[in-house]
This record gives C-alpha cells, sequence and structure tokens, in this order.
C-alpha cells in the first residue's frame, strides 16, 4: 500500500484546510506489484519532502504517467515514412484497431488514428513535452488530402465517413486551441495563405461537411448520413456521432473564431438532433441515442437506443464551447440557433438567456453523462458492452468522453465540481491497471497491458496491447491538466497565433523510447 497525495484538483484548498502547504489529505492507491505498475513505481519512488511543494510532486508525477502512456500508445504505431510504408498509410495505426464497423482491412484503420494524434497533441500542450511533435506532424501531414479537408482519396481498401473525419478535423481544432506549431506549407504558402495552417484545415472540412448535410436533409428534415459514399453500408442510417462531430465542429469554429455562421450551423444541427429525437432533450433526459434509419420513407422515425459514452460526450462539448461563445460575445447577432423554434432564435448573441440556454443543456448532458456512464459507487468511467463484449472501437469511446468532460470543465466552470472526483477516481483506477506499458516489462516491445474496464483492475484487458485502452487511459490521466492549460480557454482568444505547443515547459525534448 502506497500512498499518493491528492490529486491537482483541490489541493491549494486541501492545503488551506490542513493550515499548512506541506500537509494535505491522502488518498490511498493499492499497488499489487508496483515493479509493473509505472504510477505505482512512480508513487513508490517519490519522496514528499517538506522542503518542495505537493503541487509541484503531483504535477511531476502526473506528468510522469501522462508520458508512459503517451510513449505505450506510440508503441502501437508502425507507420512512419520510409521502410515501404505508403503515403497514404503514413499516419494510420494498423489494424485490428479501426474505428468505422463496415470497413475494415489488414493494412491500417481512419479515425481511431486521428483520435490518437489529437490526444498526442493535448499531451505536448498540457505537459509541454515535445518528444513526439515531429510524429504528430508528419502524420497529420500525410492525410489532410488534396482538398485539404482530411478526405483522403488515395486510400484504397479504406471507407472513410463523416465519423472517421470529424476525428480527424478534432485533430486541427485542439491544434488550433492549443497554439500547437503548424504543419508545413505547400507550394511556398505561408501565413493566412497557407491551406495547411490548422483554421484552414477545419473551415475546410467544415465546408465539406456542411455540403453534405444539405445534400442529406432531403430525409428525415435534416442530419449528416454516417456515410457519405452512397455505395457504402451504414449510407442510408443517420447517427450521433456523425451529426455530434459535425456539431462540435461548427461550435469550436465559431467559439475560436467568433463567426456567426459557424453558431448558426451549430444550432440548426443540434436542433435537428433534438428534433428527430437522437437528443432526447423533450423527455428531459438528454440521453443520446445511437442513430436512426432513413431508407424507404423511414424517416428517421425508428431509433436505435444504444447509449454510447462518446456520443453524449459529443454534444455536451459542442454545447458547453457554444455556452463559451455566447458568454464571449460571439461577434455577430446569429446566437447558435437559427430554425425560428425558440431554442435556436433571439437577439444579441451575449444575452443572459442565450448563454444560460448553451450552459443549460452542457450541464443536463452532463448529468446524463454522469448517469449513464460513471459508476455511482467507486465514480469510475464505464462503457456499458464492458468488461467483455466491446469491440475494438468501443474499447475507446472512454477516451473521448474523459477527453470532452475535461475540456468541457474548463469552458462551462459549473460542471468542474460534478466532474472532478470522476476524472481523479478514474484516472486512479485507469493507471493502476495498465502494466508495462511505456517503461517495465514488454515495454520495448509494445506489449504491455491495460485494463479495459476500470471498475475490475484488470477486467477486459487486452494481452496484445490495445490501442483504445491505453488512449482511454491516457486521456483520463492527461485530463487531470485541463483546468491549468491556459490555451484550453481560448473563449476570448479568437484568432490563431504563432505558438509552441503549450504554456508548460518544464519538460524537455529526450529521445522517444517507442
Amino acid at each position: 500500500m502506497v500512498r499518493l497525495a491528492k490529486s491537482l484538483f483541490g489541493v491549494a484548498a486541501a492545503a488551506a484546510a490542513a493550515g499548512e502547504f506541506g500537509v494535505v489529505h491522502a488518498i490511498e492507491l493499492d499497488v499489487k506489484d508496483p515493479s509493473l505498475t509505472f504510477l505505482g513505481k512512480r508513487a513508490m519512488n517519490a519522496v514528499e519532502s517538506p522542503t518542495s511543494s505537493h503541487t509541484e510532486f503531483l504535477t511531476e508525477s502526473v506528468k510522469t504517467a501522462a508520458g508512459e502512456l503517451a510513449n505505450g500508445l506510440l508503441h502501437l504505431y508502425t507507420n512512419r515514412p520510409g521502410n515501404g510504408v505508403p503515403d497514404w498509410k503514413v499516419g494510420l495505426f494498423p489494424t485490428p484497431y479501426y474505428w468505422s464497423f463496415t470497413f475494415q482491412t489488414d493494412d491500417a484503420n481512419e479515425g481511431l488514428s486521428g483520435a490518437s494524434w489529437t490526444a498526442m497533441i493535448d499531451y505536448q500542450a498540457y505537459t509541454g513535452d515535445t518528444t513526439y511533435q515531429d510524429d504528430i506532424l508528419t502524420a497529420i501531414g500525410h492525410q489532410v488530402g488534396p482538398k485539404h479537408d482530411f478526405v483522403v482519396e488515395e486510400h484504397p481498401y479504406i471507407g472513410e465517413a463523416n465519423d472517421d473525419q470529424a476525428f480527424w478535423v478534432f485533430t486541427a481544432l485542439s491544434a488550433l486551441e492549443h497554439d500547437f506549431p503548424p504543419l508545413k506549407c505547400p507550394g511556398g504558402t505561408s501565413g493566412p495563405n497557407c491551406p495547411n495552417s490548422w483554421l484552414h484545415l477545419a473551415t475546410n472540412a467544415f465546408n465539406t461537411l456542411a455540403a453534405r448535410y444539405e445534400k442529406d436533409k432531403t430525409t428525415c428534415g435534416g442530419g449528416l448520413r454516417w456515410q457519405y459514399d452512397p455505395a457504402a453500408p451504414g449510407y442510408r442510417y443517420k447517427n450521433s456521432v456523425s451529426n455530434g462531430g459535425f456539431f462540435d465542429i461548427a461550435a469550436r469554429l465559431a467559439r475560436v473564431t467568433g463567426n456567426a455562421t459557424y453558431a448558426g450551423w451549430a444550432g440548426k444541427v443540434y436542433d435537428w438532433s433534438v428534433d428527430v429525437g437522437l437528443v432526447d432533450e423533450t423527455g428531459g433526459t438528454y440521453d443520446v441515442y445511437d442513430g436512426a434509419g432513413d431508407e424507404e420513407g423511414s424517416e428517421c422515425r425508428e431509433l436505435d437506443r444504444h447509449l454510447w459514452s462518446y456520443n453524449t460526450g459529443l454534444y455536451m462539448h459542442g454545447a458547453a464551447n457554444m455556452a463559451a461563445y455566447m458568454s464571449g460575445g460571439g461577434g455577430g447577432s446569429n446566437d447558435g440557433g437559427g430554425d425560428g423554434k425558440g431554442r435556436g432564435s433571439g437577439a444579441g448573441a451575449s444575452t443572459p438567456d442565450n448563454t444560460n440556454k448553451w450552459t443549460t443543456r452542457a450541464e443536463k448532458l452532463t448529468k446524463a453523462a454522469l448517469r449513464n456512464f460513471v459508476d455511482p459507487k467507486s465514480n469510475i468511467i464505464y462503457e456499458k458492452c464492458e468488461p467483455s463484449t466491446c469491440n475494438d472501437d468501443q474499447k475507446s469511446f472512454k477516451a473521448y468522453l474523459a477527453r470532452w468532460m475535461a475540456s468541457s470543465a474548463v469552458l462551462v466552470p459549473s460542471i468542474s465540481e460534478k466532474v472532478r472526483p470522476v476524472l481523479e477516481a478514474s484516472a486512479r483506477a485507469a493507471a493502476e491497471g495498465c502494466s508495462g506499458v511505456g517503461s517495465g516489462k514488454g515495454a520495448e516491445k509494445g506489449n504491455g497491458t491495460c485494463s479495459g474496464d476500470w471498475r475490475g483492475g484488470k477486467g477486459g484487458v487486452d494481452e496484445n496491447g490495445g490501442l483504445g485502452q491505453r488512449l482511454s487511459a491516457l486521456e483520463v490521466v492527461q485530463g487531470l491538466f485541463a483546468e491549468d492549460a491556459d490555451d484550453t480557454k481560448l473563449a476570448s482568444g479568437r484568432k490563431e497565433k504563432k505558438g509552441k505547443g503549450g504554456k508548460n515547459k518544464t519538460v524537455k525534448r529526450r529521445t522517444p523510447r517507442y
């Protein structure tokens, strides 16, 4: 049994209550095998010196844990340039870690790869560790596509869907929000004319998705289909991850740019999601269902009521961004609606009623996430398919809920007190469930393990490494830094700036251990 001081959240308050900064309430962390558990090993070796601040100890301890997980994640990435790897495959993690349920190849995956690079951008921004910056930029640079909108037509087998594309757009948005170093500009372009700027990539993709939405609105009164290729299975299905992804993209662009057009689209997509029943705002639960079909005149009347954590997380995060956009003024008169039904129409962009509308939605969607995907006894995040029926995609869903919970808590402070204990408990459990991932036994070969069910220690562990499990552990651990990262708080910063990839510069670049 070792003791790990109370995590980043509430440290100062706990210290003040104790009467001196050097003494805080401790949380017991039961590490069964410290030699195989990186966070346990770190905690065993850490000495709480009376001459050192507990804040520094905690920050470095969690940074070390995040660093081990980031390194462990990239153990599974093998498609770097060279050695016969074709350009279209650079940036893609190998199967079986594939996002789309329909298309799979023996070569590579699509959306889950984008999600992993977003996590690595957040990792650098939160910790200041630039070790993996070259990998990140090279990977994303190979996946922007000829139109600079993350549609890579060269993929010979992979059928990219709207949700896959959205998860690649999130890399550009996170890079934009965090002031991440830019991609190289093609053709001698530079500055605002660079088609590979983070803002251009995000807006190009937004325009592509908006055009598809207009094409798809001939059924169900609106909504994106899951697939944009008419020949692809799933083309006649309008799902929450595609529409929630588009909603989140529009909301984040509205917040970062102050452009009311994006806010209007965010309101339109959200309102459609409520009207068709994907978001149960009418019933008051704010549950987010998986999707509905539009084949043979069904007009999305039959809902697939499966609940997945990332669907709720997407709408929660989009609503939180809209709340931040409204409170920041937004630069226009459109309040983020536009259908004339009361939810999406009104006067000025920064009026209290409009701000409260989106804040209330973010709060209620957070409440739905806590009710449906957090164990009430342990405060640990879980997926409903756990511990034994999740496929490779579903094993990553907790990663996105944790990511968007942490970010939403920054954008809407009233959410923070509700998600803090969840992130803390889940981070501890996730860390305890990982062995030999970034260092120690098995790490050199990339065959460490992380638990798939944080409620049960090793329950659901993938003995072959598990990209989804590693990604989930990384996201929930580094989510503890979100409130301390200034570059996540862009409610008033509405332009792309030249930055260095995060404010914390205490971790120097080192040689990757993958």
